[in-house]
């Protein structure tokens, strides 16, 4: 066999070689495909009947508390995650153990929402602008109380950092939740994105999250 046959060969195995290897170390996110988020200008809520209500409700268990979970309206939103903050104890850290601050509209681009700072701390949001160019932030953002149906969305919010866009579905909802010696809890949404104060969070109840880390249901 001539030298250059030989060298032929040698080369074609080693080039086999590099492209079988390839395959198993390759970044498989190379081939991930783009996830598309869908928009919305701003949040999309549609009422329920009482009818409805009825048939859609959700029910859980935490320790002794019954937990009855009731839907007031479809809501669906587009934003940009301005803050996030985990919350681990009592009743509402079960149900929903993360605050998502969300902007929409002008807020959800960052030339807008990098202006202003965002705090999260006992179930409440703050915000403090620099100037009054800034002072309609609140009615472009809103602390949401994001009770996850599943494991498989959670894992969605657990995914989400600071700045990520995110499109979220599901419904607003109303909690009670008893215990057999009488001790109570209930948590209300508010059903306004114009509103502020005491009751004025959000309580999301999500069954689909889109975000570029993928598709949650």
């Amino acid at each position: 066999m001539s030298k250059s046959v030989k060298f032929f060969i040698i080369f074609f195995i080693g080039i086999t070689v590099c492209l079988i290897g390839g395959l198993f170390f390759v970044d498989k996110t190379f081939y991930k495909q783009k996830i598309t988020i869908p928009y919305l200008e701003e949040p999309l809520q549609t009422g329920i009947s009482a009818k409805e209500k009825n048939i859609l409700f959700f029910v859980k268990k935490y320790h002794d508390y019954d937990i009855i979970i009731t839907p007031q309206a479809r809501y669906k939103v587009h934003a940009a995650v301005l803050s996030k903050h985990r919350y681990f104890w009592c009743i509402d850290g079960y149900l929903a153990p993360y605050d998502l601050a969300l902007g929409w509209g002008k807020y959800a681009k960052k030339e807008n929402y990098s202006k202003v700072m965002f705090l999260q701390f006992g179930r409440w949001y703050y915000y403090f602008y620099p100037s009054a160019e800034f002072s309609d932030v609140g009615l472009y953002s809103a602390n949401t109380h994001v009770v996850p149906c599943n494991e498989k969305v959670l894992e969605g919010i657990k995914k989400l950092r600071k700045h990520n866009k995110v499109y979220m579905e599901g419904y607003l909802v109303d909690i009670e939740a008893a215990t057999p010696k009488g001790k109570t809890f209930t948590w209300n949404s508010s059903l306004s994105r114009d509103d502020s104060g005491d009751g004025a969070c959000e309580i999301f109840y999500v069954t689909k999250l889109v975000s570029e880390y993928g598709i949650f249901e």
